[in-house]
């Protein structure tokens, strides 16, 4: 085999490795793949809906953040982290089920905001063992997912489309950032 064609091999080899995980995600997010009520995805759901608040009906009309978080988690996850959500869901639906008689995604929206400020309240809650980074590491993957949506982009941070010219100075007001957010 001659080098170009060795160096074209692992050429396309490395950007398709590189650009799955992506298509993968953005697949699973427009998904509108139904989720079964056994299936974590109605879980994250619930968590999506308490975390994003208002923005949460918005960003549902177009995005399907269970099979989201799901996928992300199945796909780009080390085994540990992996084993550590499933598990700490696990967790979360035993104590809502010992203390209310029904899985978190089935309790009142007042009973959900309750245990929700019980976890996030102390690392040292009796929730459940390491609940407080459990919670966190979901809340950062929820606001993953929400800030990689196109409602998320566009809506929420301060989105400028690419001009369709070259302005090598753009003014900015008192009060303006530079950034996104």
């Amino acid at each position: 085999m001659d080098r170009r064609r060795s160096l074209e091999i692992i050429t396309k080899a490395s950007f398709s490795i590189g650009i799955l995980p992506e298509n993968i995600l953005l697949k699973a997010l427009k998904s509108d793949k139904k989720i079964n009520g056994g299936d974590f995805g109605v879980l994250f759901e619930s968590l999506g809906r308490n975390i994003l608040g208002d923005h949460y009906i918005e960003f549902r009309k177009k995005n399907n953040l269970g099979a989201f978080l799901h996928c992300y988690i199945e796909n780009c996850l080390s085994t540990k982290e992996k084993k550590s959500f499933i598990e700490g869901s696990h967790h979360l639906q035993k104590y809502c089920e010992n203390k209310f008689s029904f899985p978190f995604q089935k309790l009142e929206n007042s009973k959900m905001r309750l245990v929700l400020d019980d976890i996030f309240s102390s690392p040292q809650n009796e929730i459940f063992n390491n609940s407080y980074q459990w919670i966190y590491g979901i809340r950062r993957l929820i606001l993953f997912a929400f800030f990689r949506s196109e409602y998320g982009a566009k809506k929420v941070l301060r989105f400028d489309p690419i001009p369709g010219k070259y302005v090598g100075e753009v003014l900015l007001k008192p009060d303006d950032k530079s950034w996104a957010t």
